[in-house]
């Protein structure tokens, strides 16, 4: 296997890289390439497990995948490590509701 920036044996990203590559999660994610989206938001989350947009794309992720049981740990673990309250942004009503899963510990995955 070739060994490119997303291996695990790249150094850990910098604040800003972190954000580059949510973005590029974001984007794979949107793209429908669900796994890239998520090695990167893992790769991420290694380095910054408190990382807000990289815990609220992973649970999004995870519901997207039928995993709420996974997605509402995240975001909890999200509202508990928030640094800045002012980050808070709302995940998508609409994919919370899709998957049938109470919106309650999922709704505040940011707020503004």
């Amino acid at each position: 296997m070739a060994t490119n920036e997303y291996t695990a044996n790249a150094s850990p990203p910098t604040a800003d890289e972190r954000d580059r590559l949510v973005g590029e999660a974001v984007r794979a994610h949107e793209a429908g390439r669900r796994a890239e989206a998520a090695a990167l938001l893992e790769r991420v989350l290694r380095a910054d497990a408190d990382h807000h947009d990289a815990l609220c794309q992973y649970a999004m992720l995870a519901l997207e995948a039928g995993r709420p049981d996974i997605a509402a740990p995240i975001v909890e673990r999200r509202r508990a490590s928030t640094r800045d309250r002012r980050r808070h942004r709302t995940c998508s009503a609409s994919s919370i509701a899709a998957t049938g899963v109470s919106p309650t510990p999922l709704r505040d995955c940011a707020q503004r």
